[in-house]
């Protein structure tokens, strides 16, 4: 499958926008950090592990922009290798777009679907290309946007569509609403996914409708009897986050509370159990259910401490990282950094380096999304480790 050629490449004047979307000041542990995570991932080879470095450098991309960091996450954008540099540019060019800054959106676009074209299979073209396409959405190049979609998979346009779902008019409702539901029918994981985060998009979009909030729920927990317990567990989460936007405390608690019931209600091995509980216990400090989260976080780590023998290596990490977020929101820093440094150990367990640079990289992100600066030991620690990276990979 190709994608059709990129429509009306090149600059997209907007007399009134800014020029660049600058970066906003933050903590100077947090861009050294950001700059060490990318550092890691930019330490695998490129042969024959070029997926793995892209995947990584990109994550250090999305958190740059996420901490408004958008010159630092262009720089990142440039050194990604295949095709993951076309989705960090069509993100680029949508986190413009959302600013306003839509001078040079069509430049962007145009990288995006050069390093797009580099791909060898048809998901990986399509997922920069929804991208380009909601950012053509986003700043009213409609006609770009349903030419993109035209080339889509069922699975990929629906996912394109979300954003016509978050700016769906009041009248407009009943007929997204009914589009949804032949997605739902259709079945199909992807496509389930996609109509049910649409759905939750609604939910926000119609918060203040309580009867619109209701049915939405109503057709959420209809259609995701073929879902896995952990996609519906996402689905809840994303409604409970909303319900707390919107500052309604009570609603965000009922929601919780199913959440912690699919929890409880299945069989977790320890590296999904763990970071689920890390997961509930972030809502419930959201909600104001600190005392109730730290007894979750206890739960977490006994979880982790029992089963883990049971979880591979490359795995840990990935487990603790979540723990170790939801005490800093807590603000538990010192419980934070212990376990930072637990996974910064855990970590080297694998004698190979790739695994060694992207548990670091994880590592390294994540205490720059949660504000936790590391103590000088870890900090040496991380740097020695980062120095260290090499073969065997």
């Amino acid at each position: 499958m190709c994608l059709p050629v990129l429509l009306a490449g090149g600059c997209v004047e907007k007399s009134e926008s800014p020029a660049t979307v600058a970066d906003r000041p933050i903590a100077a542990f947090r861009t050294e950090l950001l700059e060490a995570a990318f550092e890691c991932a930019t330490a695998i080879p490129l042969a024959p592990h070029v997926k793995d470095r892209a995947r990584f450098q990109q994550q250090a991309f999305e958190v740059a922009l996420e901490l408004g960091q958008p010159a630092r996450a262009l720089a990142f954008a440039g050194q990604i290798p295949n095709w993951r540099q076309g989705l960090a540019y069509a993100n680029y060019a949508y986190y413009c777009a959302e600013r306003g800054v839509t001078n040079r959106v069509g430049d962007y676009l145009a990288l995006a679907d050069a390093a797009a074209r580099t791909a060898e299979q048809d998901w990986r073209r399509e997922r920069v290309a929804v991208r380009m396409a909601q950012t053509w959405e986003l700043i009213g190049r409609n006609d770009e946007a349903a030419f993109l979609g035209k080339a889509l998979n069922e699975s990929e346009r629906a996912q394109a569509e979300l954003m016509n779902t978050r700016h769906c008019a009041e009248d407009e409702f009943d007929g997204f609403a009914a589009k949804l539901d032949g997605q739902l029918a259709i079945g199909g994981l992807d496509v389930l996914r996609g109509a049910l985060s649409a759905y939750a998009a609604l939910y926000e979009r119609f918060y203040e409708n309580a009867g619109r909030r209701a049915m939405i729920e109503e057709k959420i927990a209809g259609g995701w009897s073929k879902l896995p317990v952990i996609d519906r567990i996402d689905v809840l989460e994303k409604l409970a986050e909303v319900a707390l936007q919107k500052e309604d405390r009570e609603n965000a608690v009922r929601l919780v509370e199913q959440v912690a019931g699919l929890i409880a209600g299945a069989e977790w091995p320890a590296e999904y159990h763990a970071p689920l509980l890390a997961r509930l216990a972030t809502l419930r400090i959201e909600c104001g259910q600190t005392e109730t989260a730290l007894v979750e976080l206890r739960q977490a780590r006994d979880v982790f401490n029992r089963g883990k023998r049971e979880i591979i290596d490359i795995y840990r990490t990935e487990a603790l990282i979540p723990v170790a977020e939801a005490y800093a929101l807590a603000g538990d820093s010192t419980e934070a950094r212990a376990i930072y440094a637990l996974a910064v150990e855990e970590a080297v367990v694998n004698a190979n380096a790739r695994p060694r640079a992207e548990d670091l990289c994880q590592i390294c992100l994540s205490m720059a999304k949660s504000q936790t600066e590391p103590t000088d030991a870890l900090w040496t620690r991380i740097g020695r480790i980062k120095d260290e990276l090499g073969a065997p990979w």
